[in-house]
């Protein structure tokens, strides 16, 4: 029996997407993890060295308190002022159309237009640049995305009324995250940065697979799970690089701890003659555990919190020892 033929003919599916991508422009998004990070300054400062190296590009909306670092950038670009409606400032749609440059900078995502402007919200204004073949630069933080709501709230307590849906990140060009590092160990902070990676990293494996089944490409490519794990020299390496493992891995280290935890109980209900031996090991190596990695990452919380909690951990168990003897 002779093997089924493959169909090596381009999906028409395929080919119309083309077609409207080679009409449409680019959208990059600057996401940004939380206010501040520098989101705005990334997005100007790729507009000006756009602008250097020749392109034709334009400021479509700027927010109202820009940055002093940022001012700068901004009034080396040209900019087309904005509509005024109902007290709200809008991007002016037929000013970018009629002026047609290659690149618009459009900040301030997250903003809803009042009732009688062309579009409800702004991110709208941008779908319908892209559309109109000019690719936009844009930035958004994450507390602005309208499915991260709930994990917002359950973070911070508040929630966003003008939103961004995600879906608007998925059909972008290019996404990239903000990562600006935070000066304190802010637990908030820290779990922010989290999501927003984690958000990126959907994003390209969405575009990933689209790309994958209009292109009818079967292969994967070889690709899987990577994690880059970036140390500094004082960085606690085995702490960092236990969590850039798998959770594979992850789930058979814990199996082992376990199974070794049985076999040590059991061992020493064996030789239980060696138990005056076999205590002070165990303490050993419990002081060594503790010295090198817990207690470096206790001192890293801020407050007395944690410490408190070993401290009364430690005082439990003298209380229980002098109780059942």
């Amino acid at each position: 029996m002779s093997p089924r033929p493959v169909d090596i003919r381009p999906d028409p599916e395929a080919l119309l997407r083309q077609a409207q991508a080679a009409e449409r422009g680019q959208l990059k998004v600057f996401l940004g993890y939380a206010s501040g990070v520098g989101k705005s300054f990334r997005m100007f400062d790729e507009a000006r060295r756009r602008r250097e190296r020749g392109e034709d590009v334009v400021v479509a909306a700027v927010q109202p308190d820009v940055d002093d670092e940022v001012r700068p950038m901004v009034d080396q670009l040209e900019t087309i002022p904005s509509r005024i409606m109902d007290g709200v400032e809008l991007v002016d749609l037929a000013a970018v159309l009629a002026r047609r440059p290659a690149v618009c900078v459009v900040d301030g995502l997250a903003s809803d237009n009042p009732p009688a402007a062309a579009h409800p919200t702004r991110y709208e204004d941008v779908q319908f640049l892209i559309t109109a073949g000019i690719s936009v630069l844009t930035a958004v933080n994450l507390e602005d995305i309208e499915e991260q709501q709930d994990f917002i709230e359950r973070l911070t307590g508040r929630r966003k009324r003008q939103t961004v849906p995600q879906e608007f990140l998925n059909r972008a060009d290019e996404v990239v995250v903000v990562d600006a590092p935070t000066e304190t160990d802010d637990r908030v902070l820290s779990e922010l940065r989290q999501r927003a990676l984690l958000l990126a990293a959907d994003v390209a494996e969405r575009q990933l697979d689209e790309y994958l089944r209009l292109n009818r490409i079967q292969a994967s490519w070889g690709t899987q799970e990577r994690i880059l794990v970036c140390m500094t020299p004082r960085a606690n390496a085995a702490i960092m690089l236990a969590s850039g493992r798998s959770k594979a891995i992850a789930w058979a280290a814990s199996g082992i701890l376990g199974l070794a935890t049985v076999a040590g109980v059991l061992t020493m209900t064996i030789f239980s003659r060696t138990l005056t031996s076999g205590l002070p090991l165990a303490a050993g190596v419990t002081f060594y555990v503790a010295a090198s990695d817990l207690i470096p990452e206790v001192n890293k919380e801020p407050g007395i919190r944690i410490a408190m909690v070993v401290f009364l951990g430690v005082g439990l168990l003298v209380v229980l020892r002098h109780y059942f003897h």
